[in-house]
């Protein structure tokens, strides 16, 4: 295999290796996926985002309004593990700087409960053993030495990071346009 070490600096390389850089002739929209229905999913689009400088949960939330749509709401274990695999499990997501933070999602504390960026309460546990341990009023996924994890962490606001997980609103049922009495979607 051929690696890039992070002078820049080429080399070949045995079956060890963490990250792989792809080339593909046209945009693949790796960024960006829609949970199907046929896969037991919502319709919902998600997006994954890296920006050029760290910014804060406030920042994040609205950089998302101002695209169209909210910081994830994950009110399910089937959706949270959905956008991990899809979105957060992937190192480039992840600022690496001692404290292993993930990117920023739509959970926030207010008057002392934890709401979703939809307005949903908190009803399955998001969060990593030992959290919510009242560090913050924001959530993002977080790792430890193991790397990347699929559960939350409560943080302090400013504590900035570049990525963060985008979801857009399921497109409105057009009912049955067809008229045939089945709606398809």
């Amino acid at each position: 295999w051929g690696v890039v070490y992070p002078n820049g600096k080429w080399n070949d390389d045995r079956d060890a290796f963490g990250n792989v850089l792809v080339e593909f002739n046209s945009d693949p929209h790796l960024g960006t996926a829609t949970w199907a229905l046929s896969e037991g999913g919502n319709g919902k689009t998600y997006s994954a985002v890296l920006l050029p400088a760290r910014v804060t949960w406030q920042q994040a939330k609205d950089y998302a309004t101002s695209v169209g749509a909210q910081l994830v709401s994950m009110e399910t274990q089937a959706e949270r593990e959905w956008i991990f695999k899809r979105f957060a499990a992937f190192l480039n997501m992840w600022t690496l700087n001692g404290y292993t933070c993930g990117p920023w999602v739509g959970l926030s504390r207010t008057t002392g409960n934890w709401v979703w960026e939809s307005g949903e309460p908190v009803t399955d546990s998001p969060w990593l053993p030992g959290e919510p341990n009242l560090t913050g009023d924001f959530a993002c996924f977080y790792g430890g030495n193991g790397g990347p994890a699929a559960g939350l962490d409560d943080t302090f606001e400013g504590n900035a990071r570049r990525a963060l997980i985008l979801e857009f609103p399921a497109p409105p049922c057009l009912g049955d346009i067809d008229g045939d009495t089945d709606v398809h979607i």
